[in-house]
């Protein structure tokens, strides 16, 4: 894909749902650097609940609930 181009949001969903799952694999506590491990939980917590929000957001319409179009 070249630069510039968007991607579906549904797409970038996934994107950035993998880079989340990718930051909590590799997530754990270093004798060296205890801090950072705590640094990463924190912001992995930060982007799953604005996620959440995004998604909650878009289920939303007009007072009816209903499913986002990304995850259709």
């Amino acid at each position: 894909m070249s630069a510039g181009t968007a991607l579906p949001a549904g797409d970038r969903l996934a994107v950035e749902l993998t880079e989340l799952a990718r930051l909590v694999r590799r997530l754990a506590p270093d004798r060296r650097d205890p801090e950072r491990f705590h640094v990463e939980k924190d912001e992995a917590a930060r982007k799953l609940a604005m996620l959440a929000r995004r998604v909650e957001a878009s289920r939303v319409t007009d007072g009816v609930q209903s499913w986002p179009q990304e995850c259709r």
